[in-house]
């Protein structure tokens, strides 16, 4: 499997086949060691890339993993007000005082 074929065949992947890829390759932590694994077509050509396209195929594949979760966030309607309650906090002048005050149940004062 070619270096192409292989970014085809990880884009091809279902989601739960995706996900655990994912878990997979990051599990990997450089090592590149399948020892006790069993391995499909799919890992077995990322484990035998040369250093240099492995490198390449780890830039590739966070991008994509970015890519992935920001689809799915903006699809989420939960995953979008968690980010305003995240964007409100770090807006303050100083979050982590902020942040305590509200989990304390203190009156969080607001510095604008």
């Amino acid at each position: 499997m070619n270096f192409y074929e292989l970014k085809r065949a990880i884009l091809n992947l279902t989601d739960k086949d995706f996900v655990q890829f994912e878990e997979w390759f990051y599990k990997l932590d450089n090592k590149r060691l399948a020892k006790g694994i069993q391995l499909n077509e799919v890992r077995q050509a990322v484990l035998s890339l040369s250093n240099k396209d492995f490198d390449h195929f780890e830039d590739w594949f966070e991008d994509l993993c970015d890519e992935r979760w920001a689809e799915e966030v903006k699809n989420d309607p939960m995953a979008q007000e968690a980010i305003k309650i995240g964007n409100l906090i770090m807006s303050k002048p100083d979050p982590g005082k902020y942040l305590a005050d509200l989990l304390s149940g203190n009156e969080a004062k607001d510095d604008e």
